[in-house]
């Protein structure tokens, strides 16, 4: 999907630019939220993984322009050795993997709590 790749570049182009802004959060209704999980890394002699994560509407999955509220975002070093590429791009999709697996429980939490606190189970 290389327009995916070019509108998640060019999102993390203008979130570059743009450091210094604020973050404001857009009201998007719960029954037409869309959580949405980016990841990439660099390759080389220092690699490293990054994550970004947003809701948003179902016409972003469309390619349609709409608005989006971060979550959740994060860039770190690859700790382990990697020998391609694709190796690279594996271990920063799994090192965004847990930020996923928290926003969706915390709405699991938020939208089915019945009063008696529980521990989510993973998995």
């Amino acid at each position: 999907m290389p327009d995916c790749e070019r509108y998640r570049n060019q999102i993390i182009r203008e979130a570059r630019e743009t450091k210094g802004r604020k973050v404001v959060m857009t009201a998007v209704e719960l029954k037409n939220m869309v959580v949405v999980s980016f990841s990439d890394s660099s390759f080389g002699s220092k690699p490293r993984a990054g994550h970004v994560m947003f809701v948003t509407r179902p016409e972003f999955l469309r390619h349609q322009e709409c608005a989006v509220s971060l979550l959740n975002w994060g860039s770190k070093d690859i700790k382990r050795a990697v020998d391609s590429t694709y190796g690279a791009e594996a271990l920063a999709m799994r090192s965004g993997l847990p930020h996923v697996r928290q926003v969706v429980h915390l709405f699991w939490a938020m939208l089915f709590f019945d009063g008696n606190p529980r521990v989510a189970e993973s998995g």
